[in-house]
C-alpha cells in the first residue's frame, strides 16, 4: 500500500503541474486490495487530481510480487474471481461517492476478456480491427482524448506493425 500511495503522490503532484491529461498507474493488483480501502484511495486521489484519475486493475500475474509482498496469490481463476469482485464492489463504492473513475482491465486471456466484454469494446484504450479500423479509432481518439502514444505488449508488436506505417503514410 506504501508504493500505491508514493504514485498516488506523484499523481497528485502531476495534476497540479498540467491541466488537461489524464493520469493513472496503469495496472495495479487487485489482489494487494479490499475494495473498501482500495476505493477511499481512489476517491481521495480523482478529488486531488481535479476528477483526472485513470485506474487500471489487474488479476497479479507476476508471482514475484505476491512471494515477496506476501498475499496469497491463487489460482488463475481464483484471480480472475477477486478482480471481478473488485470491480463491482469498487464501482458501487464510487458512484455512491459521487465519482466516476475510468477503469483499464489488464487483461490476458478468454476467461479475462469474458469479464467486461461489452465495457471493453468501448475502451479508448482496446483497438480491435483491421490495421484501416483500428487507424480510424486511433485517429478518432487521439482527436477526441489527446492521445500522444500507444503502449503494445511484445506478443503483439508483429500484428500490430502495420497501424505505425500506416499512420505515417496517411
Amino acid at each position: 500500500m506504501t508504493e500505491s500511495r508514493i504514485e498516488a503522490a506523484a499523481l497528485v503532484a502531476a495534476a497540479g503541474a498540467t491541466e488537461r491529461p489524464r493520469l493513472g498507474m496503469f495496472v495495479i493488483d487487485a489482489g494487494f486490495w479490499n475494495p473498501a480501502l482500495l476505493a477511499r484511495e481512489v476517491a481521495t486521489t480523482d478529488a486531488l487530481t481535479d476528477g483526472r484519475l485513470g485506474l487500471g486493475l489487474g488479476t497479479g500475474y507476476v508471482r514475484a510480487e505476491h512471494d515477496t509482498a506476501g498475499p496469497p496469490r491463487g489460482t488463475p481463476g481464483e484471480r480472475v474471481d477477486r478482480l471481478r469482485r473488485t470491480v463491482e464492489e469498487l464501482g458501487r463504492l464510487l458512484e455512491a461517492d459521487g465519482r466516476r473513475v475510468p477503469l483499464l482491465i489488464g487483461a490476458n486471456g478468454d476467461r479475462m476478456l469474458e469479464l467486461t466484454v461489452a465495457q471493453a469494446l468501448e475502451l479508448p484504450l482496446l483497438l480491435v480491427g483491421t490495421p484501416k479500423e483500428i487507424v480510424a479509432r486511433v485517429l478518432a481518439q487521439r482527436e477526441r482524448y489527446g492521445f500522444t502514444y500507444l503502449t503494445v505488449l511484445e506478443p503483439y508488436m508483429e500484428a500490430f506493425a502495420p497501424v505505425p506505417a500506416r499512420l505515417r503514410g496517411r
